[in-house]
């Protein structure tokens, strides 16, 4: 019972001395992952929520640009949101390869980083879920949107890391 008694005391303690931080403003708790502080970027790379983005000038085909983001520890950018579609049309000065494919089997889309496909900004008509064109493509129209394309054609590229 003693011992019951003392536990309930030390409680009660820190309990206190935690209220009386969150009085005075000291107390630190973690925030939502929105809030986390942006991730330290390599040199060149830009930070978007927890991932940091790479706008790859060099055209390449759509498996050199994936292999060139797998080498700078990356992939090819998966986007997941407005805001993720939006960045990275401000760095987008034309066609650019994004992380999407469906070459294992024409209109089964997925991420090259393996990320699940929950946002979509595909052209009007597309894709047209052919085998011959199953490489994802940001186009440089107005609207931006997605487009799939054969993958042997040469395009500049984003590239996303998390952390």
């Amino acid at each position: 019972m003693l011992t019951v008694s003392l536990l309930v005391c030390a409680m009660m303690a820190l309990t206190q001395a935690n209220d009386d931080k969150i009085l005075k403003g000291t107390a630190t708790e973690a925030g939502p992952v929105s809030q986390r502080a942006p991730p330290n970027c390599p040199a060149g790379w830009q930070p978007l929520g927890d991932r940091c983005i790479y706008y790859e000038t060099t055209a390449m085909t759509w498996a050199l640009a994936e292999t060139n983001c797998m080498k700078l520890g990356g992939h090819l950018a998966s986007i997941h949101s407005q805001e993720e579609h939006s960045f990275i049309q401000t760095l987008n000065a034309g066609v650019v390869w994004i992380g999407g494919s469906a070459c294992l089997q024409a209109g089964a889309w997925t991420w090259s980083d393996g990320t699940p496909m929950n946002f979509r900004s595909w052209c009007s008509t597309k894709p047209d879920d052919v085998l011959a064109a199953c490489c994802m493509q940001m186009t440089a129209a107005a609207d931006q949107c997605w487009d799939d394309l054969p993958c042997p054609a040469s395009h500049k590229s984003v590239c996303a890391m998390t952390f």
